[in-house]
């Protein structure tokens, strides 16, 4: 966890999720997401707007954040990836699972890990070879996971993907968790999957939804939209769900699926969603 931050004002001012989350090390993810397990006292305005006391969150980094303790924070997360095997990876991404309740809270706090691997890789704190190394035992560790939850044999099908040219696969592999948790099998295509290939094997008819990433490598926001556009509508003429998520500059809006920006809202977004039936 990171040293305390300064931010002036009287003691007892409430404070704000972007606040409390400088006070605590961490990303307003997971200061939302303690908030959201009652974990952390929070009160909300009359505009629906979370606020803390400092008293409160102090209270609760000083009982559940020590040192010594499974990784809570993305710095720790980081530091523990650096140093552990794919085997111990995946033996704490089970603890997390068991200390949160739920897969797609243990996939959140890993992205925002993944977010500051990236912080650090761009500080010079990270080398290349140890950002690929990191990425690769988390990519095995998660993917074991992932094949620990069963799902049933007459389970809807999920084909994940990246957007062509794209190699970053991690994202997917935490979304792949949040589906399985919702009772979806997945197929896996992985990385630069081309555009043609998608479009036949949605043909087929056998694929209830088609999720795919970009990451911040993908910077290309006409080529990502032509994308979109054209496998949206081939998902609207089949009757299949499509989903676009990641960093990369994906359009904000389109004209058939949805765009993500985190995996919580993907979580609630698919359990509306009928597995049995597809609708």
């Amino acid at each position: 966890m990171k040293p305390p931050v300064d931010l002036g004002g009287s003691p007892d001012r409430l404070l704000t999720t972007w606040e409390a989350a400088r006070l605590a090390g961490v990303g307003a993810t997971s200061i939302k997401r303690w908030a959201d397990l009652r974990l952390l006292r929070c009160i909300r305005t009359s505009g629906g707007h979370r606020r803390y006391r400092r008293e409160d969150l102090t209270r609760f980094l000083a009982k559940n954040v020590a040192p010594d303790q499974h990784p809570t924070t993305a710095g720790a997360w980081v530091d523990r990836m650096e140093h552990a095997g794919p085997l111990e990876l995946q033996g704490e991404i089970l603890t997390g699972r068991e200390r949160l309740g739920a897969w797609y809270l243990v996939a959140e706090e890993v992205a925002e890990a993944l977010v500051e691997l990236g912080i650090r890789w761009k500080r010079g704190q990270v080398t290349l070879a140890q950002e690929h190394l990191i990425s690769e035992k988390l990519q095995r560790a998660i993917a074991r996971c992932a094949e620990s939850i069963p799902t049933g044999f007459l389970a809807p099908q999920c084909v994940l993907a990246t957007a062509g040219g794209d190699d970053h696969t991690l994202g997917l592999s935490l979304v792949e968790l949040c589906l399985r948790e919702a009772g979806w099998s997945c197929l896996w295509l992985g990385r630069q999957t081309p555009r043609a290939a998608l479009m036949s094997l949605l043909d087929k008819g056998q694929v209830k939804m088609l999720a795919l990433s970009a990451s911040a490598a993908s910077a290309n926001t006409e080529w990502l939209a032509g994308i979109a556009d054209s496998l949206g509508e081939a998902c609207r003429r089949r009757g299949v769900f499509f989903a676009i998520g990641g960093e990369g500059a994906w359009p904000e809006s389109i004209d058939y699926g949805e765009r993500f920006h985190d995996l919580g809202s993907f979580r609630r977004w698919v359990s509306q969603l009928s597995p049995q039936t597809g609708a």
